[in-house]
């Protein structure tokens, strides 16, 4: 019975000794996923820049050249002064068969010109235009009769005043191209040459002038037929100067 009992007492330890030996084994660990290193600053991808397209500005266009404003005013003497004057209006009697006026143009808009040889005095003021030898003057003449009809006329020669003479008559001068002391009259068609330049034009009272109510007269300057309308004929140049002429009471 004693060997009985110290096997069994043998028996008992053993097992005490395995369990007490897997108690202390370790527990295996399940492996955790590997977590990538934390990228460096170098590592870090920069994104690429793109350059921002600035588009190279044009060049201003410089203003191309228009034709040149010519100055051109109507003048008459002051009864006053004698001088020249500048005309915005003009008053005076119309009478059938007479005068109306005798109105100068100048390249100019001062109030008051000075006295001299008309020749002299218009060419100082014509030759300040850089084309002079190139710019002609003519005219335009518009009058409103009792019947509401209104008359419109481009005159650049003696021909194109014929259609109202009965209202008014018109007489273009060269007082240029004359020479010094010799009377001359008004210009013919046939006497009309490259040089020729209106450069006055008197308006005289036609036998229906009583029928005439309001009358315009302008004065332009041109160089060509560019400056007219092709289909018309007015002036469609950038350099006139109109006044009104009104009848004396």
């Amino acid at each position: 019975m004693k060997l009985r009992n110290t096997a069994t007492l043998f028996l008992a330890l053993a097992l005490s000794a395995a369990v007490l030996l897997a108690a202390c084994a370790p527990v295996p660990v399940a492996p955790t996923a590997t977590q990538p290193p934390s990228p460096t600053a170098e590592a870090i991808a920069t994104p690429e820049q793109i350059p921002t397209f600035v588009p190279t500005p044009s060049p201003t266009p410089e203003p191309q050249p228009t034709a040149p404003a010519h100055v051109i005013g109507i003048y008459a003497p002051s009864e006053k002064t004698n001088k020249r004057q500048l005309l915005t209006e003009f008053t005076g009697p119309w009478n059938k068969g007479k005068d109306i006026e005798c109105f100068e143009a100048f390249a100019t808009h001062e109030d008051t010109l000075p006295k001299g040889r008309f020749g002299s005095v218009w060419q100082s003021y014509w030759d300040e235009y850089d084309d002079a030898d190139q710019c002609k003057i003519g005219y335009r003449l518009r009058f409103m009769l009792q019947s509401s009809q209104e008359i419109k006329k481009t005159i650049r020669t003696p021909d194109d005043a014929d259609d109202f003479r009965e209202y008014i008559e018109v007489y273009l001068y060269d007082d240029v191209h004359q020479t010094p002391g010799v009377r001359y009259s008004h210009i013919v068609p046939s006497a009309i040459h490259d040089d020729t330049v209106c450069t006055s034009i008197k308006l005289t009272a036609g036998s229906k002038i009583d029928e005439v109510q309001e009358i315009y007269l302008a004065a332009f300057v041109y160089t060509g037929d560019a400056d007219f309308d092709p289909v018309t004929g007015d002036y469609i140049g950038n350099s006139s100067y109109e006044i009104a002429l009104h009848r004396s009471r």
